[in-house]
C-alpha cells in the first residue's frame, strides 16, 4: 500500500478570455496561477494495480474530484 501525494500549478503565458458576444480574445500576460493538489491510495497486486484518489483545484466552478483507478499490467514480448 502506498499513499501518494502530488501537487501543481500553472502558469498560463496568456489567458483565453470571452467578450459579452461570445468572441475570444486574449487577456494580459501572465495572469494568476492555477493549482493542483491531489492525495491517492494505491495498492499493487501481482497483476494490476488500484488506486484511490481525491484532488482539488481552484481553476474549475466543481473544486473537489474523487474516483477509483484500475490498471492491469501485462508483459509484451521483446521488440527485437
Amino acid at each position: 500500500m502506498q499513499l501518494r501525494g502530488t501537487a501543481q500549478m500553472f502558469l498560463p503565458a496568456r489567458e483565453l478570455l470571452c467578450d459579452n458576444l461570445g468572441k475570444p480574445y486574449y487577456g494580459g500576460w501572465f495572469p494568476a496561477p492555477s493549482l493542483y493538489f491531489e492525495v491517492a491510495g494505491v495498492y499493487n497486486f501481482p497483476f494490476a494495480s488500484l488506486s484511490i484518489y481525491g484532488n482539488y483545484t481552484d481553476s474549475t466552478s466543481r473544486k473537489w474530484g474523487c474516483g477509483i483507478s484500475f490498471g492491469l499490467f501485462f508483459l509484451a514480448p521483446k521488440f527485437l
